[in-house]
């Protein structure tokens, strides 16, 4: 017996220093992996049927449907078929690396795929044990996915890199923001809010060209609004503001206000947060959205004290009127196009559980002719130190 355990040990012993490669199942070298980190979802040009799977993989890709993207190191891998995993087992008969999608980041949507069904270009991505449920999508507005990848610069940037910067800046002006892929889920699983996704634009606002090729740079100026997963318009500057400022989305931004002689005072939103409260009185409902936010002023071209308690109101007055505009043309966006994407059914789910039994079959005419009423209270809180214009006269002070 002793013998025989000795046999045994010898005989692991051996497998494990001949190497690992016939041990492991499944194993793939790194250097013979391709990660993906931006992917394009399209809908076919040449077959109505057909979906295109676009992206870009680092160094060559092996032949077959790819090109070079010059000297940003990248090859451009674009194949159709019936679905996107179909498409996908095209590409490993020409791609020399094996794919893996775990450390994938943006997920980007055509404009004519958004149209089509939302849905059927997110399964893939749903049932992949290797995509996280955290990468961000975006639709590409008048233009396809596959446009983008190969339109946005990559001589000294890659477009996931940019796509990044986008999604990291979006809170500065707080008209877009990040969305990730579970949290969309949730939104085409609902039976009563409606989905609305971040969009791109493909604009020449930084005039370069690459290797001959026109260089676009991608402007987050929004967002998509569906219904019944298809793609139905856009929404941007104010009212997609607005949109953020009800969903808690919205980080900060800029107000342009007057003082008593015209003269512009920019204000700077430091904090900003809603609540949405339902109430239901008689069989009948009716919604308030409270916004509380506070200001400082970081700029000013006049030379007035605007300062003093009275000043300060009326510049406070003027935010608030300018939130509430902003919030009132979300509100009358998805009244007019039934699409509950500002939560407001969410809301009365989960303070009125049992009635909403009775109005979520008929949510969408109910919230189109729902009472919303709008409370914006703003405080100006800070003038970086400065209690007086730049410039100001001593007669002047009133």
């Amino acid at each position: 017996m002793k013998k025989v355990c000795i046999l045994i040990i010898i005989f692991y012993t051996s497998l494990m220093f001949s190497g690992c490669e016939n041990i492991v199942k499944g194993r793939i070298e790194i250097d013979k992996t391709g990660f993906i980190r931006t992917v394009a979802f399209d809908k076919s040009k040449e077959n109505d049927d057909n979906m295109k799977l676009t992206f870009a993989l680092k160094g060559k890709s092996g032949g077959g449907n790819a090109k070079e993207s010059g000297s940003s190191g990248f090859s451009i891998i674009s194949e159709e078929g019936k679905t996107i995993f179909d498409a996908n087992r095209k590409v490993r008969t020409f791609v020399s690396k094996n794919i893996f999608w775990g450390h994938m980041v943006f997920i980007l949507i055509g404009e004519d795929a958004a149209k089509d069904d939302i849905i059927k270009y997110l399964d893939f991505a749903t049932r992949n044990q290797d995509i996280r449920y955290t990468l961000n999508v975006m639709i590409v507005k008048g233009a396809t996915g596959e446009e983008a990848i190969n339109k946005i610069r990559t001589k000294d940037i890659t477009v996931t890199e940019t796509l990044s910067s986008l999604i990291d800046n979006a809170g500065d002006v707080s008209v877009s923001s990040k969305l990730e892929l579970g949290e969309i889920v949730q939104m085409l699983d609902s039976e009563y809010s409606c989905v609305y996704i971040p969009y791109i634009e493909l604009v020449n606002k930084i005039k370069e060209e690459e290797d001959g090729k026109e260089v676009l740079e991608p402007s987050l100026e929004g967002y998509a609004i569906f219904k019944d997963a298809k793609l139905i318009g856009y929404i941007n500057g104010g009212t997609s503001r607005g949109a953020n400022w009800v969903n808690n989305k919205g980080d900060t931004g800029t107000t342009i206000v007057k003082d008593s002689k015209g003269k512009d005072i920019c204000l700077e939103i430091i904090n900003i947060k809603s609540k949405t409260i339902p109430e239901i009185k008689d069989d009948k409902i009716k919604v308030k959205i409270e916004i509380n936010m506070t200001s400082d002023v970081t700029e000013y071209e006049g030379r007035e004290d605007i300062f003093k308690e009275k000043a300060l109101k009326d510049i406070e007055k003027q935010q608030e009127d300018i939130i509430k505009n902003e919030v009132k043309s979300a509100i009358k966006y998805a009244k007019e196009k039934e699409v509950d994407f500002l939560g407001i059914g969410d809301a009365v789910y989960h303070k009125y559980p049992i009635e909403w039994e009775i109005y979520k079959k008929k949510w969408p005419k109910t919230f189109k002719n729902l009472p919303i009423s709008v409370d914006v209270m703003t405080k100006i809180n800070r003038t970086h130190n400065i209690t007086q214009p730049t410039g100001m006269k001593e007669g002047n002070k009133k």
